[in-house]
């Protein structure tokens, strides 16, 4: 499961009592090796709001001008090579504003000029969508920095298009995976079609947008 609580607990307990088994036995989300087999401990529970999560310790990391940013975890896809929907189980979106506060760290403590918004699927949501673009527009970040991220070419619209335009997306990638619509169907169930990969392309170049894809290989 998630990290964050397990490895906060996991090193405190390493700092009181040292790595004893039976202390490790307390922690829920780890797994271990005890004698001659490895014991697994229960799953820990999904972080119910992710807003509470403190932002990444970015002065760890030696160049922040080309960024990353996290923005919501989960996918409401369930394609069936990715581990998204096991990993993180339902879609959880940090707030616009979160999002906003984060973006701005960024470019005031860190100096970022651009950002790559790695969300499984940043326009999942689309009333949150609104609310961040509009609270970039409010506060100029548009005008200082800009951003990539992936979509999903049966999601993808005039609208959306417009909303990331204003916010200042340079750069838009997309899941192709294959051109044929047989090998398409098994790995995204279905949910989405070539003729659709082939007016979103054309729809994010009418808008200027750098687009990409990936591909995927040897599928059975």
């Amino acid at each position: 499961g998630e990290g964050e609580e397990t490895m906060k607990e996991l090193l405190g307990l390493i700092a009181t009592h040292g790595l004893r088994s039976d202390k490790l036995s307390d922690l829920k989300g780890i797994a271990f090796h005890i004698d001659d087999y490895v014991k697994i401990m229960p799953r820990r529970d999904f972080i119910k709001d992710i807003d509470s999560i403190p932002f990444p310790a970015r002065d760890l990391i030696a160049n922040n001008t080309f960024s990353n940013i996290i923005t919501s975890r989960g996918c409401p896809y369930k394609c069936i090579f990715c581990a998204s929907v096991e990993f993180w189980g339902k879609p959880r979106f940090h707030s616009a504003e979160y999002v906003v506060e984060e973006i701005e760290q960024m470019i005031n403590k860190y100096k970022a000029v651009h950002i790559s918004i790695w969300d499984d699927l940043f326009i999942a949501d689309k009333p949150r969508l609104e609310s961040i673009c509009k609270l970039i527009q409010r506060k100029k970040i548009n005008k200082k920095i800009s951003f990539g991220c992936a979509l999903r070419s049966n999601l993808i619209d005039p609208e959306i298009c417009e909303l990331l335009k204003k916010i200042n997306v340079k750069r838009i990638s997309f899941g192709f995976e294959t051109g044929s619509q047989k090998i398409l169907d098994f790995l995204k169930c279905g949910s989405v079609t070539i003729e659709q990969h082939i007016k979103a392309v054309k729809l994010c170049k009418s808008y200027g947008f750098f687009t990409t894809g990936t591909f995927m290989l040897g599928n059975p």
